[in-house]
């Protein structure tokens, strides 16, 4: 075994005292979130710079990244505001939450940025932060709500010091209350196996007065389970959902062991091992490997799919290459969580040998199966290989693009040119370019929305200009088209006489098919188009491809007279 390479260390970034921290959630999770006693947030990135400090008006109470990793809120014990910090942009923001006392804890719905704010005095704020609408919400609970979480339907689930769940709607509408024996803590959503198979997060898992876990499925309410544990064991430190319906639990004294919640054999004990002498402080759970920490040391178990236990080894050396065997097999979620672990891996090491197996393996050389370009952008991001960093992402870009998802691409390019920007690293020429060519083509569908045919048609003149980019001869002649169109539409004569020429060269002229017979025009944004062909995208899709906007097929008229969209009129 080979000693791991140190990725970088932290030498007291907030002084004396306890230190937390929080990787950032999303696709990149690049950056770290850390604070301390001395009242600030700082973050780093993932070479350990310093990205931003930000000071708060006292200790820090809780903070929690958004599920795409855009927004990073922040609680404090002594301000009733929350802090709001936008990673693109770098802004700060205060969000009144329309309640007088402190916050207490902190959760962000999925999909959308909706954050849940409870408070000391069992009372509830929700915030969105794209129509920055506040709910205020008094008397949801009678003392401190305690933690809060949500699952994928949009259900909030809030649990308090007066020994008590809340189930509530994304309106903050209680739909039940559930009492318990002793203060809950640590909730969480999963799904537990029962003989319907109804998927989803249909039960809410959560730790009772330190001792017990209680799972309540939200299709059997009735029927809750509190599971009681061995005395020897200690209190509950942590615990995770790993697999097809198992928890991995972690206990002070320093054992694990792994349940199941099959019906059928619901609380039964799979395994159990003694994996620290004295205490144990963490667990945590990656496809079908976990890691526990206690007594200084750091300990890897490989799981079985059934929840049982296969080894367990002290984690030395050899991570890497336990993490890039997670990658293999398993679901899609599994194996992209074990290739996350074998790029953090990776990163860390200087084995050079590993990081070509690695993108031996996502280029698909070792199995015939290429992975998504996004890790190995993560991979290379992470080596600070940014040549190749941004080579992917155009990889990526040029990918969206042919498949017609313009917004995506763009996406895609004004993300990587944001991370490469805040690593101080120089953006390429062609990703600027994709950027600002996707950026322009976009903009066009607005303008012709609104009637501003002129701003429309400068904008493709411009698009026109760097055609090339877009992959296939389709869809550049479909924005050629668009810009002999728009051109005559502005009165725009010679550029649209010089792009009508480009289209009868020899390599656009065969794809060139509107006849006047076979036109017609979105009765929303009034864009012309093929008849036959926009009848036939329309029951496919729903949607004008320009205005984006839901059109029913039947509602097409074929144009008769073609003039009205080649306006050959001066303007006055």
């Amino acid at each position: 075994m080979t000693t791991p390479k140190l990725l970088y260390s932290l030498d007291q970034p907030h002084g004396m005292g306890e230190l937390y921290f929080l990787w950032q959630k999303g696709e990149s999770r690049s950056l770290l979130a850390t604070t301390g006693t001395d009242a600030t947030v700082a973050i780093h990135d993932r070479s350990g710079q310093l990205v931003e400090r930000i000071k708060l008006q006292g200790l820090c109470a809780a903070m929690q990244w958004d599920n795409d990793g855009d927004y990073l809120a922040v609680i404090t014990p002594n301000s009733s505001t929350v802090l709001l910090w936008e990673c693109h942009t770098n802004k700060r923001l205060n969000i009144e939450t329309g309640l007088r006392e402190s916050p207490s804890c902190l959760a962000w719905a999925f999909g959308e940025p909706l954050l849940a704010v409870g408070t000391q005095k069992g009372n509830l704020a929700l915030y969105n932060h794209h129509t920055t609408k506040r709910i205020p919400i008094i008397g949801k609970h009678t003392k401190k709500i305690t933690s809060a979480a949500w699952n994928r339907d949009s259900i909030l689930i809030l649990a308090s010091e007066d020994k008590s769940l809340s189930i509530n709607n994304s309106d903050g509408d209680t739909l039940r209350i559930i009492t318990l024996r002793d203060v809950p803590n640590d909730l969480q959503f999963s799904e537990m196996k029962t003989d319907e198979r109804v998927a989803g997060e249909n039960t809410i898992s959560l730790v009772v007065g330190k001792r017990t876990l209680y799972l309540y499925n939200l299709l059997n309410p009735e029927n809750p389970i509190e599971l009681a544990f061995q005395q020897r064991y200690g209190s509950i430190v942590s615990y995770k959902w790993y697999g097809d319906g198992y928890i991995l639990i972690g206990f002070s004294a320093g054992y694990i062991i792994a349940i199941s919640t099959h019906l059928k054999e619901v609380g039964e004990e799979l395994f159990q091992v003694k994996n620290h002498k004295d205490n144990l402080t963490d667990i945590a759970v990656f496809g079908d490997q976990a890691a526990s920490c206690g007594d200084g040391q750091l300990k890897l178990i490989s799981l079985w799919n059934n929840g049982e236990v296969s080894c367990t080894v002290a984690v030395v050396g050899g991570a890497e290459r336990c993490a890039f065997s997670a990658g293999t097999g398993g679901t899609d979620q599994e194996e992209s969580e074990g290739i996350g672990i074998a790029i953090d891996a990776a990163a860390a090491s200087d084995d050079e040998r590993l990081t070509r197996r690695l993108i031996e393996f996502l280029l698909g050389e070792t199995d015939g199966t290429p992975r998504d370009p996004r890790h190995l952008f993560r991979l290379y991001m992470a080596k600070k290989q940014f040549t190749e960093a941004a080579k992917t992402a155009v990889i990526i870009s040029s990918a969206e693009c042919l498949a017609g998802r313009y917004r995506e691409a763009r996406a895609v390019s004004r993300g990587v040119c944001a991370a490469l920007r805040a690593r101080g690293a120089a953006v390429p020429r062609d990703l600027r370019t994709a950027l600002a060519v996707l950026h322009t083509y976009i903009l066009v569908r607005t303008h012709v929305k609104r009637g501003r045919h002129e701003l429309a048609a400068r904008l493709l003149l411009r698009t026109a200009n760097d055609v090339a980019f877009f992959p296939t001869h389709q869809h550049q002649v479909s924005i050629l088209t668009s810009t002999v169109i728009e051109c005559s539409r502005a009165g725009l004569k010679h550029q649209a006489h010089h792009w009508a020429r480009v289209l009868m060269q020899p390599e656009y002229r065969s794809q060139v098919y509107i006849v006047k017979g076979d036109l017609t025009a979105c009765p929303e944004c009034d864009f012309p188009a093929i008849y036959s062909e926009f009848v036939e995208l329309l029951q496919e899709e729903g949607k004008c491809p320009m205005c984006g906007e839901n059109v029913d097929y039947r509602r097409l008229v074929k144009i008769d007279d073609v003039s009205l969209y080649l306006d050959t009129k001066e303007q006055s």
